[in-house]
């Protein structure tokens, strides 16, 4: 029995300009699986940082989530390197966190 060799996994890089050219859902999870730690540990970091400073706590779930939302509107944009959106969309839900704990939220699709 003859063995195929699996498909290739494309690097970030690759994955995200893959998902920035065609937008397709397969597309966005093979970068977002690329990203998977990035995204565990920022949203970790961040709902951390939250814990003392808003009134209310977000989970890491939903601050994971967010950044993911925040990064499918960025491939959907303006063309831009992988690793500037991963600090834009951090700095988003940076931000949008910041507008919440004051009531002032911001609007996800108009970051």
């Amino acid at each position: 029995m003859t063995r195929s060799k699996p498909p290739l996994r494309m690097d970030a890089p690759a994955a995200w300009q893959a998902w920035t050219k065609s937008g397709s859902p397969e597309a966005a999870a093979e970068f977002l699986d690329r990203v998977r730690s990035w995204t565990d540990g920022t949203a970790a970091q961040l709902s951390r940082a939250a814990m003392g400073s808003l009134p209310w706590r977000p989970t890491r779930d939903e601050i994971a989530l967010r950044l993911r939302q925040e990064l499918e509107a960025l491939a959907g944009g303006e063309p831009v390197a992988y690793i500037a959106a991963l600090a834009v969309a951090r700095q988003h839900v940076i931000d949008d966190l910041r507008a919440r704990s004051t009531g002032l939220a911001v609007n996800p699709s108009s970051t």
